[in-house]
C-alpha cells in the first residue's frame, strides 16, 4: 500500500509545517499563503482576496503573478505532500486532513471537554480542555502578526483561548484544584485586569483556600478599576458572589462531585 503523505500546520503559536515528520524550510510568504489557506477550512479563496489578505494596501507591481510564484514554491517545498495544494479556477484551496491541523484539534477538544462538563463529568471535562490548552506553543500566528490578514484571526483564536482557560479553571474548581489554582488565577488577573469571570475564579480560589480577606480584597482591587477605568460596578454576578463571601455562605464552599 502507498504511504499518504500528510502535511501537518500548526497555526497556535509560531508557524509550523511538517511532511510526516520532516520539517518544511518555509520562506515568509510561503509560511503566510499556507496559514491563510488553512485557516480557511477547506474552501477556495481567490487570488484577488488572497492578494488583499496577504499584501493588504501595498500589493507588489504585478500581485496575481507574484502570488502564483509563492504557490509554486509551496507547492514545491511540500513534496510528497503537493497535492494539498489544489489550484481551482478562483484561486487555491488546501485539502489537508483535520487531525492535521492544530487549530482543528483544539476546537474538537474543546468541544469534548463542553459536552462533558455539561454532563457533569467535570474531571473529564478539566482533562480534555488541558490537552486542548497543550496545543498552543505561544500567540497565534505569532511570526506574521504583521500581514494584513493575521491580526483579525490571532485575536479570534487568542480570545477563544482565554475563554477555554476560564472553562478549564471552572471544572478544576468542580474538582477541588482551588489551592492549585490560586497563582495562576493571580498572574491571569495581572495579565487581563478587566476580565471579571477570571477575578470570581480567583475570589472563590482563595475563598477555599480559608483566605477570605484576600478573595475581598480581590472584588475590591476590581472594583476600583472598574470605577476608575469604565465608571462601572463589577456586574451583579461578581456582586452576589461578594455578599456570599461576606456572609461565609456554604454555596460557596466545594461541593462533593457527582459520579
Amino acid at each position: 500500500m502507498t504511504h499518504e503523505a500528510v502535511l501537518h500546520c500548526g497555526v497556535l503559536g509560531p508557524i509550523e509545517a511538517r511532511v510526516d515528520t520532516s520539517p518544511l524550510s518555509l520562506r515568509r510568504m510561503e509560511r503566510a499563503l499556507l496559514t491563510r489557506l488553512v485557516l480557511a477550512d477547506g474552501h477556495a479563496l481567490s487570488a484577488s482576496q488572497l492578494v488583499n489578505d496577504l499584501w493588504g494596501e501595498t500589493p507588489p507591481a504585478n500581485p496575481v503573478n507574484a502570488l502564483r510564484v509563492i504557490a509554486s514554491r509551496l507547492r514545491k517545498a511540500l513534496a510528497d505532500a503537493a497535492d494539498a495544494l489544489e489550484t481551482v479556477a478562483c484561486g487555491y484551496r488546501f485539502a489537508v486532513r483535520s487531525s492535521a491541523v492544530d487549530a482543528i484539534a483544539f476546537d474538537r477538544l474543546v468541544a469534548a471537554g463542553r459536552t462533558a462538563a455539561a454532563c457533569g463529568d467535570h474531571e473529564d471535562a478539566a482533562s480534555r480542555l488541558r490537552d486542548a490548552l497543550d496545543l498552543w506553543r505561544g500567540p497565534a500566528l505569532a511570526d506574521l502578526i504583521d500581514v494584513p490578514f493575521a491580526a483579525a484571526h490571532a485575536a479570534r483564536l487568542d480570545s477563544e483561548r482565554l475563554a477555554v482557560i476560564e472553562e478549564r479553571n471552572d471544572a478544576d474548581l468542580a474538582c477541588g484544584r482551588h489551592r492549585h489554582l490560586v497563582g495562576e488565577l493571580e498572574a491571569l488577573t495581572v495579565q487581563h485586569p478587566l476580565r471579571e469571570r477570571l477575578w470570581a475564579q480567583l475570589m472563590i480560589a482563595r475563598y477555599r483556600c480559608d483566605r477570605q480577606a484576600d478573595a475581598l480584597r480581590a472584588y475590591t482591587q476590581l472594583r476600583g478599576m472598574l470605577i476608575d477605568e469604565l465608571g462601572i460596578e463589577p456586574c451583579p454576578p461578581l456582586q452576589r458572589l461578594e455578599a456570599a463571601i461576606i456572609r461565609q455562605d456554604p454555596i460557596i464552599d466545594l461541593q462533593p462531585l457527582t459520579a
